[in-house]
């Protein structure tokens, strides 16, 4: 698939899997669009994946997912400047030792991972829909079916 000049919004673009994806598709010339909860951040990742891709379209948008509030903010922003999304990757996820809190009062590791994705995905539907080519992914699951087992 050609992805040149798609627009590709991945979260957790700052790190790991996700900000070597966003090269990856930099590379291919798609242009991305990546959440950054930290703006100091999410400009420094903006610049190097500007350099290391030698592409300019690679845009940071503040969204701290722990936030419903800052994910609707997010979703409106992004809609009012983009009128298609043709590739969504949810990829942020945190982990941690102790028990925390979003400030929606919901424990964080759940907001983050399950419910965050959800809410972008869902508030970002018309714009997904838009597109026959959109694709979004929350998590990757594999099943494998052999003779002895069905699935329902």
């Amino acid at each position: 698939m050609d992805i040149q000049n798609k627009i590709c919004l991945i979260t957790g673009a700052t790190s790991g899997i996700g900000k070597e994806t966003a090269l990856a598709l930099a590379q291919k010339g798609a242009h991305i669009i990546f959440t950054s909860r930290n703006e100091e951040k999410g400009k420094r990742i903006q610049e190097e994946l500007i350099q290391n891709s030698q592409n300019e379209s690679i845009e940071m948008m503040p969204c701290e997912l722990a936030s419903f509030q800052s994910i609707r903010d997010f979703a409106k922003a992004f809609q009012s400047k983009y009128s298609e999304l043709h590739i969504l990757i949810n990829n942020a996820g945190v982990w941690g030792n102790k028990f925390e809190t979003t400030q929606d009062s919901i424990e964080q590791t759940f907001a983050v991972n399950h419910l965050a994705p959800f809410l972008l995905t869902n508030l970002l539907l018309d714009t997904i829909k838009a597109n026959l080519l959109a694709l979004s992914m929350s998590h990757l699951v594999c099943i494998i079916k052999d003779e002895s087992t069905s699935i329902i």
